[in-house]
């Protein structure tokens, strides 16, 4: 292994068919010439720092986005800190001083919709120019579709914020989840011998309240079957935050 390296760049919110096509094919362009694979992602995502309040809810969060990530076995998940400075930053110095000058790129890999950089004036276009000059090779994957329906994260909250689930489903390639950390309830289902485990949601949710049928996964490789309500407590008049239990 050198120390050149086969990059991708993105948001990756979710994690889906799309995205995981692009992993595997930097794990296989890595594997075949020794590269370092590289994952490039940015924190807080773009919009989030740009729109503030208005910005589309995630549907995976950073812990969890990495976690998916290292799962395909990529050598390095470099997240960018995205702030005023590197906002900024045009497309052409974004190439040069970080993908050539300090990752050494030899392949870049990258949906066909990908643009970036200040005014988004960064595309594939503009990465194959410098490609040339530079000897790097930019690779475009095209954009997967399922029932005639493109494969995108704009596209799975729009499914799940209609709770259909069944679609978020098949364009993540695996069941939707939510992660989080159980927080302490007021006991009150344990007098019932019905014991529960809340999880504190963020104000945007992207499913609507209700019951739902779920499976938990609790320890490694293990698992149960429950149901879960997402939503404030009914019968509990002074508990109004957002929970899942």
């Amino acid at each position: 292994m050198n120390s050149n390296s086969v990059v991708t760049i993105g948001k990756f919110d979710g994690i889906h068919l799309g995205h995981q096509k692009l992993f595997s094919k930097i794990y296989n362009i890595a594997k075949k010439y020794q590269l370092l694979s590289i994952v490039i992602l940015f924190e807080p995502q773009p919009l989030e720092f740009l729109k503030k309040i208005d910005c589309p809810i995630r549907i995976t969060k950073f812990r969890e986005k990495v976690k998916w990530i290292s799962s395909y076995n990529i050598d390095t998940i470099l997240c960018i800190r995205f702030n005023k400075s590197f906002k900024s930053l045009n497309a052409q110095d974004f190439i040069i001083n970080i993908l050539i000058n300090k990752l050494h790129i030899k392949f870049i890999v990258i949906g066909n919709d990908f643009k970036f950089g200040s005014q988004r004036n960064g595309n594939i276009n503009l990465l194959k120019k410098i490609g040339k000059k530079y000897k790097f090779n930019v690779i475009k994957i095209r954009s997967l579709y399922k029932h005639s329906i493109k494969i995108s994260s704009t596209n799975i909250r729009a499914a799940l914020s209609k709770n259909n689930i069944q679609l978020a489903t098949i364009f993540l390639g695996r069941p939707f989840s939510i992660i989080g950390k159980v927080i302490h309830g007021d006991a009150f289902a344990r007098t019932l011998n019905y014991p529960t485990a809340n999880i504190r949601i963020d104000e945007k949710f992207l499913l609507t309240n209700g019951v739902y049928a779920v499976k938990i996964k609790y320890s490694i490789n293990k698992y149960c079957i429950g149901i879960s309500n997402i939503g404030v407590k009914p019968t509990f008049i002074k508990d109004k935050k957002q929970k899942i239990t």
